[in-house]
């Protein structure tokens, strides 16, 4: 059942989700090698604070496999922006091939997270 391991579900996507903070130190290698996109000038900076916003949730997931009360906020909230990201992604898919990865992982953290919140 997911629900009985949800923490370490919550550590292990917390984790992943928390790299993104490379993004926010180095974006314009992180961009190019990760997302498979050439950003240069103003866009760095929306890279940089996409890197921050994505770190903080990892933590925050992270945190709330510490912490049960935080849990089903946490697995809401988190699950409704990477079920937008995995949307936006896959509509994008031709431009940006780059993030089929990151929407694959993300595809299964949506998956896990609406499962323990359907309690199974």
């Amino acid at each position: 059942m997911i629900t009985d391991h949800i923490d370490l579900w919550l550590f292990a996507f917390g984790g992943v989700t928390s790299l993104l903070a490379l993004q926010l130190l180095f974006p314009k290698w992180y961009t190019s090698r990760f997302n498979k996109i050439d950003a240069d000038g103003p866009a760095l900076l929306y890279a940089r604070q996409a890197g921050l916003a994505i770190a903080v949730q990892g933590a925050l997931m992270i945190w709330a496999g510490l912490d049960p009360h935080l849990r089903v906020p946490t697995a809401v909230l988190i699950g409704v922006g990477k079920a937008i990201f995995v949307v936006t992604a896959v509509l994008h898919r031709k431009t940006y091939p780059g993030l089929r990865v990151s929407a694959l992982v993300d595809t299964i953290a949506v998956v896990v997270l609406a499962a323990f919140l359907g309690g199974w």
